[in-house]
C-alpha cells in the first residue's frame, strides 16, 4: 500500500455523470411535487430563476477545478486561504452532512422499493450504503462507469416523462400561470437553488480526473445545460397534465409517478419508477465518491491520522477513507430516523 497516489482514470463522460447524478438525484421526483403546490403551473420558471445563481457558482467551481486539481480541493483552498481552522471546519461539516445525507437518499430509495417488494427498510438502506461503499473501493474508473450506466437511463425516463407531458398537456391546468403571485415564485426558487449546489463536488475528483484544467469546465458547462433542460422539461409536464390545485404535500413526493399513470401506459410507468430508483442510486454513488476525497486531503495534510491517505498500488482508491465514510453512514442509519427527520438536520 502506499500514500498519497490517487490514479488519473475518471474521463470527460464520468465526470459529466457523476455530477449530473449527484445534482439532479432523486430530488427530481420527490421535491418538484412538493414545489408545485406553492409555485403552481409557473413551477418551470422557479427552476430557470435558481439556475441563475446555481451559474455564477459554476463559474467559481470550474476556476477551482482548473487552479487546484487535487483531491480534495474544497478543503484545500480554504485551508490555503482563509487557515487550516476554517479548512479542517469544511471537512467536518461536510462529514456532517454526509452521515445524514446519505441515510436520508439510502432510507427514502428503501421506501420506493417497498412499493413493489416487501423488504425491511433498515437493512436495506444498509446494504445499498455498503455495496456503493465497496464499488468506491475498487476504483473511481469503475464508479465512472457505473454511473454512466444509470445516468443514461433514468436521464432517458425523465425525458419521456417531458417529451409525454408537452404532447398531453391540459391547457387549463397551466393557466394562470402564477396563481399564487410573484411572491410565491421567487420564495419557491430558494428550496429550488439547492437542487444544483450538486455542481461543487467535481473538484473533490480533480486529482483522479484526466486533464483536469480542459475536462473539469467542460464537464460543468455540460451537466449545467443538460440538468437546466431536464428540470424546466419535467417541471413544466407536471404541472400541464396535473393540476396543481389537486396536489397536496402528503402526495407531492409521488406526483412524477402520479402524472405518468395518467399519460403513460403501465411499463413506461415501471420504466419512470426505474429512473426513480437509478437517479438516488446515482446520489449515494456521487457521495461516497467524493466525500472521502476530503478525509483524505485532511489526513495527507496530517491533520487526521496517515492510514486515512492510504491507497491500494492496484486500486488507486483512497480505501480507508471511503471505508470510514461508509461507516459513519451506516451509524447514521442505525439512528433510525424518519426522513423528514434527516432532511431537517442536512
Amino acid at each position: 500500500m502506499s500514500h498519497g497516489e490517487l490514479k488519473r482514470g475518471l474521463g470527460l463522460g464520468g465526470a459529466v455523470s457523476i455530477l449530473i447524478g449527484y445534482t439532479i438525484g432523486a430530488s427530481i421526483y420527490v421535491l418538484i411535487g412538493e414545489l408545485a403546490v406553492d409555485a403552481g403551473p409557473g413551477l418551470w420558471m422557479v427552476y430557470i430563476i435558481a439556475s441563475i445563481p446555481a451559474l455564477f457558482t459554476c463559474f467559481t467551481t470550474a476556476q477551482v477545478g482548473s487552479a487546484l486539481p487535487v483531491a480534495g480541493a474544497n478543503y484545500v483552498m480554504v485551508s490555503r486561504t482563509l487557515g487550516p481552522f476554517w479548512g479542517f471546519m469544511t471537512v467536518w461539516s461536510l462529514l456532517i452532512t454526509t452521515l445524514i445525507g446519505v441515510p436520508l437518499v439510502a432510507y427514502g430509495l428503501a421506501e420506493y422499493l417497498s412499493i413493489y417488494l416487501t423488504i425491511p427498510i433498515m437493512e436495506t438502506a444498509i446494504i445499498i450504503t455498503i455495496l456503493f461503499g465497496l464499488i468506491n473501493i475498487i476504483g473511481i474508473g469503475v464508479t465512472g462507469w457505473i454511473q454512466n450506466i444509470m445516468v443514461i437511463i433514468f436521464m432517458l425516463a425523465l425525458f419521456i416523462f417531458g417529451a409525454a407531458g408537452i404532447f398531453n398537456a391540459d391547457p387549463e391546468n397551466i393557466t394562470p400561470l402564477l396563481p399564487n403571485g410573484v411572491g410565491a415564485l421567487v420564495m419557491s426558487a430558494i428550496p429550488a437553488y439547492f437542487s444544483f449546489v450538486g455542481f461543487l463536488v467535481i473538484v473533490e475528483l480533480g486529482e483522479e480526473i484526466k486533464n483536469p484544467s480542459r475536462n473539469i469546465p467542460r464537464a460543468i458547462l455540460i451537466s449545467f445545460l443538460a440538468v437546466l433542460v431536464v428540470y424546466t422539461l419535467v417541471t413544466f409536464s407536471l404541472t400541464a397534465v396535473l393540476n396543481w390545485e389537486t396536489l397536496v404535500s402528503e402526495e407531492s413526493v409521488t406526483a412524477v409517478i402520479t402524472a405518468a399513470h395518467v399519460m403513460l401506459p403501465n411499463w413506461l410507468v415501471l420504466f419512470i419508477y426505474l429512473g426513480a430508483l437509478l437517479a438516488a442510486f446515482t446520489t449515494i454513488n456521487g457521495i461516497l465518491a467524493t466525500s472521502p476525497r476530503e478525509v483524505y486531503a485532511l489526513a495527507r495534510d496530517r491533520v487526521l491520522p496517515g492510514w486515512l491517505a492510504r491507497t491500494g498500488r492496484r486500486l488507486g482508491t483512497p480505501y480507508m477513507a471511503i471505508a470510514l465514510v461508509t461507516i459513519l453512514s451506516i451509524i447514521g442509519i442505525l439512528l433510525g430516523a424518519g426522513i423528514v427527520e434527516y432532511a431537517v438536520v442536512t
